[in-house]
């Protein structure tokens, strides 16, 4: 819902808008969960952070929601949505590897699959935006390292968040990640010498007109779920099942925008929700044979 929400009033490719878009999320999103896990408490998922997790919490926020998404909208700039999504689709596959030496978390066959498949679907789905951008720009070989670098500090992000959610609660970690993705930001803007511009940003009325709504729909409950997922899931479940957005994304976009996605998108949505399903099958077979 966010996405579309979001695709609504972001029309056109320009990087400067979505960076305000995503440093209104961060600082936004960050007192509405910091507020909610001092008033719920423990039981919720709120609560002080637990000391020796909170280091890993920001490292994990300056990683995703700062260093990646600074990228990820830096390489939007230079070659587009679609090439950018497509390369950054990588991400669960690089968390699932990379979490079996780290975290000694080994995946199954076919949760192996079920992750190819999201994988998979979700480049299928998106593969006409990188059709049409191939037939109008020459591929821009520093926006192609912009997304790796994308891929890469996301998926840092997702495995350095495991050691931040042993004891903290899923609520308390958004909070902290938030709050250290808008730090960054705000360090990265004071450099520029923007930070008073963008400050001004958060009291605009078009800012909460445009970004209220889609940030505590996608930021503030997603966020919640999102750390839900990883602290008790293993990383690389919960990095491919959190990446089927095209499954959901699809059927929204032509409800509310009236888009047309073709057949690879919905073919692309099908091969999304066969490994969803997958996944989340083989999650429940393993949970029956450690019992």
């Amino acid at each position: 819902m966010a996405s579309v929400m979001y695709a609504r009033v972001l029309r056109s490719n320009d990087a400067a808008d979505a960076l305000r878009a995503a440093w209104f999320k961060n600082v936004f999103a960050a007192a509405v969960l910091g507020l909610l896990a001092w008033a719920l408490g423990t039981s919720f998922g709120g609560g002080a952070p637990v000391a020796g997790e909170t280091s890993w919490l920001i490292l994990s926020g300056l990683c995703s929601m700062c260093i990646g998404d600074w990228l990820y909208f830096a390489a939007i700039a230079h070659i587009g949505i679609g090439r950018t999504v497509i390369i950054t689709m990588s991400t669960p596959a690089l968390t699932a590897l990379l979490a079996w030496p780290i975290h000694h978390q080994q995946l199954y066959l076919g949760q192996w699959l079920g992750i190819a498949f999201v994988v998979g679907g979700g480049i299928l789905a998106e593969s006409h935006q990188l059709q049409s951008a191939t037939s109008s720009t020459a591929i821009d070989r520093k926006g192609v390292w912009l997304a790796i670098g994308t891929a890469m500090a996301w998926t840092v992000g997702n495995l350095v968040v495991h050691d931040g959610l042993h004891q903290t609660g899923a609520l308390t970690g958004g909070a902290v990640r938030l709050a250290a993705g808008a730090v960054g930001f705000a360090l990265w803007f004071l450099m520029r010498g923007q930070l008073h511009s963008h400050l001004h940003v958060l009291t605009q009325a078009s800012s909460w007109k445009r970004f209220a709504i889609p940030t505590l729909l996608g930021t503030v409950v997603g966020m919640w779920m999102y750390m839900g997922a990883f602290k008790w899931a293993k990383q690389g479940v919960a990095a491919g099942l959190t990446n089927s957005v095209p499954l959901f994304a699809i059927p929204l976009s032509v409800w509310f925008l009236g888009e047309k996605p073709g057949w690879r998108g919905w073919c692309g949505a099908a091969v999304v929700l066969l490994g969803v399903a997958l996944v989340g099958q083989m999650v429940g077979y393993s949970e029956i044979q450690q019992k």
